[in-house]
């Protein structure tokens, strides 16, 4: 699983169509077509500032699956946004998945 999403708008549908659970950060300039907010609770105190569906791309590359967008801001309030097909976990604990998973990430980058 990659990090980033460059033009793989592809690949996500094909994690959804094998019923692979994935969460991957996307680039800024990734457009959400057709969002559609999500009737869920954000706790005031949350770093997670959006949680919608929709699908990914632009009208020539874009995603047959509507996907789940949570947007947060990291630890310096830089928004970052991921693209899951995970529904049955809050969006708290979508951006705590990413956030662990770079953590790992950076830390064997680092070794």
């Amino acid at each position: 699983m990659g990090d980033c999403v460059y033009g793989k708008h592809a690949q996500l549908d094909d994690y959804e169509r094998q019923d692979q659970r994935f969460v991957i950060r996307f680039r800024e300039n990734v457009k959400c077509h057709r969002p559609q907010g999500l009737q869920c609770f954000i706790p005031t105190h949350s770093n997670v500032t959006d949680d919608i569906t929709c699908q990914l791309g632009t009208e020539q590359s874009r995603t047959t699956h509507r996907f789940r967008v949570v947007t947060f801001n990291d630890h310096k309030g830089h928004p970052i946004r991921v693209a899951t097909n995970i529904r049955d976990l809050s969006a708290e604990a979508i951006a705590s998945v990413y956030q662990t998973r770079w953590q790992i990430e950076s830390f064997f980058q680092w070794i």
